[in-house]
């Protein structure tokens, strides 16, 4: 921070030797002298502009309360761009970014070429959310300092925020031509390489990045999700949980865990990273989002749509909040309110596929949807994450379905089950065999005959089964609109249930008195989700273990 320049003698003020000897000490970092010296003259000078300056400035240096000397300095010296300077930078530090601008483009009007103020103004910028009025700031550096590392790295931050990904790709080389063994560059780059889909090259750039610095938390985060755009969760999962490890305050890495977690299925464990997510930082716009998806999972529409508020109301841009709240108006029949939201995404991220799948299904597609063709087609080419990748191809079988050409929509459903093999668990047939197998030998009659006390009959749950796409939440969604019935999705309850079941049985103990508990704990689950009804319909789409 915070440069000291030495002004014109002031009308009653110290001499030029009595400042210079000052500023001597503050460039020898001799602070607590400085500011000692400057208290003392102050007494005698209270009006001595340059006294207050080389105050704030020996304050700040030794981490102490500035503010007080900082704007006395602008209110003595208001031509003086470099106390302005100053004061935004103290501000800035304070978070009060909407002062620190104000004062930086003072600072500005001054010395409209100064580097670092440029800098400060733009960076504040984007503290306030204004990255699109940051970038001609960060250009001008740039055209003063061409090889000013700091503005291109910042410039291609600014472009990321902004969507403009290959812009964003740019300048990050550009600033790794400088420093190439800049971990921090190398994981911003591969943040870019990601949205562009260029998966590999973005594994590749984080991967360097750790080599670089084995605790940047930015790199085990950008590392994660890339894995989890391949559909390696457990390997996702573990980078989180490292970075985690390593700065548990991090909001971002409890988010990301979360998200993993819960494309695991394991939606109790999501549910709680999300929440600690939201404990160290309460607007955190992923977590009230993740929170939404699993709420919204287990029919709870109107708390799904509340956290879906909390984050557009903490990022009210924000893509994925505008996709999920038009799949839960979509939800309840509100079908216009739903497209709205889908084309107001497309609007701020044009590249943003889930919600080009939201409109196509939703909606029958007609010839007329030219814009909506284009654009998903060219999403099609640009190498999308897997899960986006399969959702888009889906939804362009739908439009060529609902056109009637059946060659073409069935090119993209083939081109989406084909992909869908490479999400998630891969099929091995003999290692289901064998968990069948092991079920069966678990619950045969006579094991069942042994439970005591028994459960007791219930008539609450009711299960739909089917083989997967058959039609299983349909049937739910038809039986849950009588007044008397709750339609509860998949309820993910006995996944975790038969692992505590498997511990029990390795650790040979009696599992048989495990049945009754878990039988009371899921009718509980059932009666909490499922209020006043008299039924609750379940989900159950065979082939995976619920």
């Amino acid at each position: 921070m915070r440069g000291l320049a030495i002004a014109m003698p002031e009308p009653g003020a110290p001499g030029p030797l009595e400042i210079g000897a000052l500023v001597a000490l503050v460039h020898a970092e001799r602070l607590c002298e400085a500011e000692h010296r400057a208290r003392e003259l102050i007494k005698n000078y209270p009006r001595a502009g340059m006294l207050w300056k080389i105050l704030g400035v020996a304050l700040v240096r030794q981490g102490k309360d500035a503010l007080q000397a900082l704007e006395r300095t602008t209110e003595l010296l208001p031509a003086d761009g470099e106390g302005h300077r100053n004061l935004g930078a103290a501000l800035y530090d304070r978070g009060q970014w909407a002062l620190a601008l104000s004062s930086l483009h003072r600072a500005l009007a001054i010395q409209p070429k100064d580097l670092p103020t440029l800098v400060d103004a733009a960076n504040t910028l984007r503290k306030l959310g204004r990255p699109a009025e940051a970038a001609p700031l960060y250009l001008r550096v740039l055209q003063l300092e061409p090889r000013e590392v700091e503005a291109q790295n910042n410039l291609g931050n600014v472009y990321l925020e902004l969507h403009q990904y290959h812009e964003a790709e740019h300048w990050y080389r550009r600033a790794l031509a400088s420093k190439p063994a800049d971990a921090q560059i190398l994981c911003n780059l591969g943040y870019a390489q990601r949205a562009l889909g260029q998966l590999e090259h973005s594994l590749s750039s984080f991967r360097r990045a750790l080599e670089r610095d084995p605790a940047c938390v930015d790199a085990l985060n950008g590392l994660g999700n890339a894995l989890r755009d391949r559909a390696e969760h457990q390997l996702a999962a573990d980078q989180f949980r490292l970075a985690i490890e390593l700065e548990p305050s991090r909001a971002e890495s409890h988010a990301h865990l979360g998200a993993v977690l819960f494309e695991m299925h394991r939606v109790a464990e999501a549910m709680a990273s999300f929440a600690q997510a939201l404990i160290l930082r309460p607007d955190h716009a992923p977590a009230h989002l993740g929170l939404a998806l699993a709420l919204r999972q287990q029919r709870r529409p109107d708390e799904a749509e509340v956290r879906c508020s909390a984050a557009l109301a903490a990022h009210p841009d924000y893509p994925e909040a505008l996709c999920l709240l038009g799949e839960l108006r979509a939800d309840r029949g509100r079908f216009a309110e739903a497209q709205e939201l889908f084309e107001r995404a497309i609007r701020i991220a044009p590249d943003f596929a889930p919600a080009y799948a939201g409109i196509a299904t939703h909606r029958r597609m007609n010839a007329a949807d030219t814009n909506w063709l284009r654009g998903a087609s060219a999403l099609t080419a640009r190498g999308l994450p897997l899960a986006q990748d399969i959702g888009l191809h889906y939804a362009l079988g739908k439009y060529f379905d609902d056109l009637g050409q059946y060659d073409q929509a069935f090119d993209h459903y083939r081109q989406a089950n084909e992909s869908s093999k490479r999400l998630g668990t891969p099929y091995e047939p003999a290692r289901l065999t064998r968990r069948v197998a092991q079920i069966m030998e678990s619950f045969d009659a006579t094991s069942m005959q042994r439970i005591s006390p028994t459960p007791g009959d219930s008539e609450l749950p009711v299960f739909i089964i089917g083989m997967p796409r058959s039609g299983t939440s349909l049937a739910e969604q038809i039986l849950a609109s009588h007044p008397a019935v709750f339609g509860a999705g998949e309820v993910l309850y006995w996944n975790g249930a038969y692992e505590a079941y498997r511990q029990v049985a390795l650790e040979q103990r009696d599992v048989v008195a495990l049945i009754p508990g878990m039988a009371r704990e899921y009718l509980q689950r059932l009666q909490s989700l499922g209020g006043q009804a008299q039924r609750v319909m379940i989900d159950y789409a065979t082939g995976v273990l619920r």
